[in-house]
């Protein structure tokens, strides 16, 4: 029975490989075309799709104290 368990979790997590909790992104940092221009702070989520429509970027690397959101694609 626990084999069973352990396997059927397995099959989950390499099915949803590509889904990141948002608490791990947070903080990853933003790269412009030649540098660092801030980190990802927060996200906009659509509640009713479960999707992230924009992400707030700290662009403290670039322009101190400005945040702005950006339209996930």
């Amino acid at each position: 029975m626990e084999e069973r368990r352990d396997a059927g979790r397995e099959a989950e997590s390499l099915s949803e490989q590509h889904l990141r909790s948002t608490k791990e992104v947070m903080g990853y940092r933003v790269l412009a075309t030649d540098n660092e221009i801030g980190h990802i702070e927060d996200f906009v989520l659509d509640d009713d799709c479960s999707r992230i429509l924009f992400l707030t970027i700290d662009l403290e690397e670039w322009i101190s104290g400005k945040k702005v959101h950006h339209h996930v694609h």
